[in-house]
C-alpha cells in the first residue's frame, strides 16, 4: 500500500513538475484559473486552441437565459481579449482586417451573451480562416493510427484519466481540477481531434494537464486524438456503402455534431433515429480511416 502512495504522488509530482516547467512563462491557456495580465503569446497554434476553448466552452458560461456560471463567464471575456492581443501581437502590420474585424465580433457576442451557436459558428470561421492566413496544418500528414495512438494513451495519459478515459486513473485521485473523462456524450460530441491535438501538444496551464509537444512527433499526437475520440458512450460502428465525401481533414477538424448536421437532410431537425443511426456512420468512419 505505501509503495502504491509513493508510486502515485511521483507520478503526480512528474507530472505537475512538468506542467510547471512548460507554463512558467505565465502563458495563459484555456483552463488557467488567474485572471490577470498576461504577455501576447507569439504561437499560431496557441491562438487557435484558445478560439476552440472558447467556441466548445461557452455552454457552460451563457445560456438561454443568461450567464449560467459567473466565473465562466469571465473567462470567456477575458480569453476573447487575449484572442485579439495575441493575434495583433503576431501579424504587427500584416493583420488581415476581415480577421481582427471578426475577432472583435466574437468579444462582442461574448459581451453581449449572445447565444452559444452564434459564438461557436464564429469561432469556427475564425479557426478556418486562421489557417488559411497563417498556413497552420489542421490535419495529419499520414492516417492516424489507432493502434498507435491505444498503445501511447495507456502509456503516458492513462495514470490520470483512465484506461477506459473515465478520469480516475490512479493518478488522478486529488487533482483539482479532475482530469477529463471522454465518455460524457455531449462533451464528446461537441469535440474535434484537432482539439485533442493542440490539448496535447500544448498542454492546459492550471491543470496537471502537460504538454506533450516535446515527447510526442505530430503524427503521434495525432495518433492519440483520434484514438481518444472512441471513449465516447454510445460508441458504435454502423458500414455504410454510401459516399459522404468526408475527407481527413473534415474527420479531424469537425466535430460529431457538425457532421452529422451536414449529412442528415433537413439541417437542424433532428429525426433522432436517424441522428443516431449516423452517428454511428461518423464512428464507423473515425474508426476505418485507412
Amino acid at each position: 500500500m505505501m509503495q502504491k502512495t509513493v508510486h502515485s504522488f511521483l507520478i503526480c509530482f512528474a507530472i505537475f513538475a512538468t506542467a510547471f516547467w512548460v507554463f512558467q512563462d505565465n502563458q495563459a491557456i484555456p483552463g488557467e484559473r488567474s485572471h490577470q495580465t498576461i504577455a501576447p503569446q507569439r504561437d499560431t497554434d496557441r491562438l487557435v486552441f484558445l478560439l476552440q476553448y472558447i467556441g466548445q466552452d461557452y455552454g457552460a458560461a451563457v445560456g438561454e437565459n443568461g450567464v449560467i456560471n459567473q466565473y465562466e463567464y469571465a473567462e470567456m471575456l477575458e480569453f476573447s481579449q487575449q484572442a485579439m492581443d495575441w493575434y495583433t501581437a503576431l501579424r504587427s502590420d500584416q493583420m488581415v482586417d476581415s480577421t481582427f474585424s471578426n475577432l472583435q465580433a466574437l468579444r462582442n457576442l461574448i459581451k453581449t451573451k449572445a447565444s452559444w451557436a452564434k459564438v461557436q459558428s464564429l469561432t469556427r470561421v475564425l479557426i478556418r480562416d486562421l489557417a488559411s492566413e497563417l498556413d497552420i496544418r489542421t490535419s495529419p500528414e499520414e492516417t492516424p493510427s489507432l493502434a498507435k495512438g491505444k498503445s501511447l494513451y495507456r502509456n503516458n495519459c492513462a495514470v490520470c484519466h483512465g484506461l477506459e478515459g473515465n478520469g480516475n486513473g490512479s493518478a488522478a485521485e486529488g487533482l483539482e481540477p479532475a482530469p477529463n473523462s471522454f465518455l460524457e456524450p455531449d462533451y464528446m460530441n461537441e469535440a474535434t481531434p484537432y482539439r485533442f491535438y493542440n490539448a496535447i501538444r500544448i498542454g492546459i496551464a492550471g491543470t496537471a494537464m502537460p504538454a506533450y509537444g516535446h515527447a510526442f512527433t505530430n503524427q503521434q499526437s495525432w495518433d492519440v486524438a483520434f484514438y481518444l475520440m472512441t471513449f465516447r458512450q454510445g460508441f458504435s460502428q454502423q458500414a455504410t456503402n454510401e459516399d459522404y465525401n468526408l475527407t481527413l481533414n473534415d474527420l479531424a477538424t469537425k466535430s460529431n455534431l457538425q457532421l452529422v448536421q451536414e449529412i442528415v437532410d433537413p439541417p437542424g431537425r433532428r429525426d433522432n433515429r436517424k441522428f443516431q443511426a449516423t452517428l454511428a456512420t461518423i464512428d464507423y468512419l473515425r474508426q476505418h480511416l485507412e
